[in-house]
């Protein structure tokens, strides 16, 4: 058994992401998905990353959607990712940004993120194991 994979992103980062999901006037979807309205999407291809799911997109520097990679997982690391819990399947996650998280009924991510930032926190987390991924944030 593999042990849990910590992937960390930049907090800043990512609360430009959910701010452009929150504002966004449509929201991408997936049939894989239930998700719907504003979210944050946890993708694995070519690297891992997050990225808004607002449309119109969000543009990047370097590719069609901003995204943001994990802190070493960018582009080129598909393969490594592959002997990790996160695996070699490409995959998007969506996280809802404005429904109360599990365990925290009345606190949102969107609403956690900010929090976060203004508390001077530097990281989203993202503790992934075989069958579990666990979301906090750190500095």
């Amino acid at each position: 058994m593999s042990k849990p994979l910590l992937l960390r992103f930049p907090l800043a980062d990512i609360l430009l992401l959910a701010e452009h999901a929150a504002a966004a006037p449509d929201h991408r979807t997936s049939s894989f998905s239930d998700a719907t309205g504003a979210c944050l999407v946890w993708v694995k291809d070519d690297g891992t990353y997050f990225m808004s799911n607002g449309s119109p997109h969000l543009p990047g520097r370097a590719t069609h959607h901003h995204v943001v990679h994990a802190d070493g997982w960018g582009p080129g690391t598909e393969n490594e990712l592959r002997n990790t819990p996160v695996g070699g399947d490409d995959f998007a996650e969506y996280f809802p940004l404005n429904e109360p998280l599990s365990g925290d009924a009345t606190s949102t991510m969107l609403e956690q993120i900010r929090a976060a930032v203004a508390d001077g926190l530097r990281w989203l987390e993202l503790e992934v194991s075989k069958d579990t991924v666990g979301l906090a944030y750190s500095d």
